[in-house]
């Protein structure tokens, strides 16, 4: 097994689709830490690192805000910036600090009240650039989910959010839930929702970053120093990219492959300044509008 998984079998986390909402193929699904908290001056901020086979070209990807949208927004994603705006989508932020990200889940094979749900008009692909271009607190992202669902996929993922408000959600195929009064959010690769204590248990990433968070403050110093010590390496793979945001303020890093002493630094008024563009995570040195430090 990888190093992120236990050697115990309820550990086993099913490597399929991070998403697949609109591929009924299973394609190689990425663990993932995410890890949110309001700072004592009152500043959300939000990370995350995202693991996988190493060699992978991962994009950032801009979207200014389009006709009929009420925000710009960035993505990141894998192989192709076209996968930036569909439902390959990894996760991403958008110009009224609502954020992002996906932690693979064992597969589920039924969604908790999907009957009861309508699938979106504009077809599965559409829906996280939906989400990123038109909704700017995390209630407002679960009200949309109770209402719809993926037709195909979103079986094998849990949605971490949070936003400017310092509010945090979880939204899933065994249920939703929103936090409004909580200082930090931690999610790794058991179900937040509907899971079992065995289940976070077996995961070392999850105390790791549920101390520092609250020991030490949340900060962008122990935001890195969460994503430094929860990242990971195995032959073949490990953490590809971390990225922390302020969500108040708008600023983001990106660490690429583990580098933590050498982010690259943007913030979302730089980059939807910049326009519609798709960047190259390895390829970040020397990039107008991101400062390596």
């Amino acid at each position: 097994m990888p190093r992120y998984q236990s050697a115990t079998s309820h550990a086993a986390i099913r490597l399929v689709g991070i998403l697949t909402v609109s591929l009924l193929a299973a394609s190689p699904a990425l663990p993932c830490t995410i890890f949110s908290g309001v700072a004592p001056n009152g500043e959300v901020w939000n990370g995350n690192n995202e693991d996988g086979p190493l060699g992978v070209a991962t994009y950032i990807n801009v979207f200014p805000k389009g006709a009929g949208a009420r925000f710009g927004f960035y993505s990141l994603s894998y192989k192709s910036p076209r996968n930036g705006a569909n439902g390959q989508l990894q996760g991403g932020m958008n110009e009224a600090g609502l954020t992002f990200d996906f932690n693979a889940l064992e597969h589920s094979y039924e969604v908790l009240g999907k009957d009861k749900k309508k699938k979106f008009p504009d077809g599965d692909s559409a829906i996280l650039r939906h989400v990123l271009e038109n909704f700017a607190t995390v209630e407002e992202v679960v009200a949309f989910f109770d209402e719809y669902w993926f037709e195909n996929g979103f079986t094998s993922a849990q949605m971490h959010l949070a936003d400017r408000f310092g509010h945090f959600a979880i939204v899933s195929p065994s249920g939703n839930r929103v936090l409004t009064d909580k200082k930090i959010q931690v999610s790794t690769n058991f179900r937040a929702c509907g899971g079992t204590t065995e289940e976070a248990e077996v995961c070392w990433r999850f105390p790791i970053a549920t101390a520092k968070l609250t020991k030490d403050g949340v900060s962008y110093g122990t935001l890195v120093d969460v994503a430094r010590s929860t990242s990971q390496s195995y032959p073949g793979g490990g953490t590809v990219y971390s990225n922390v945001q302020n969500l108040s303020t708008g600023e983001i890093w990106f660490f690429f492959a583990r580098k933590f002493d050498a982010p690259f630094k943007t913030s979302m008024s730089e980059l939807l300044r910049m326009g519609r563009k798709s960047y190259r995570m390895e390829d970040l040195r020397g990039r107008a509008g991101f400062a390596a430090s």
